[in-house]
């Protein structure tokens, strides 16, 4: 069963305590925030969260193909962007 990326970790342990990034086949997203306030999916090729990841995971998938949100897309959060990507991963979200 194909698997995707998550990383668990803290951009500042202070300001951000929970950061997650997530990925499949070598591309990665999160949900990060705006100057204007608001958050957005942005994308690279290494994890954003790489340099402060402490718990990576891999999580199977149904269709991987899924997985990646639109690049600039509106998010609430890195969290429930994450989230997201796993269940469309399952097919359970479009």
């Amino acid at each position: 069963m194909p698997t995707m990326d998550v990383g668990i970790g803290s951009t500042n342990i202070y300001a951000n305590p929970l950061h997650m990034s997530y990925g499949i086949d070598g591309v990665y997203q999160e949900g990060t925030e705006l100057t204007n306030g608001g958050m957005q999916i942005i994308q690279g090729i290494v994890p954003a969260s790489s340099f402060y990841q402490q718990f990576p995971l891999q999580i199977p998938v149904l269709n991987p193909g899924a997985v990646l949100g639109t690049p600039g897309a509106a998010a609430a959060n890195c969290v429930t962007a994450c989230f997201a990507a796993i269940g469309r991963g399952w097919n359970l979200i479009p």
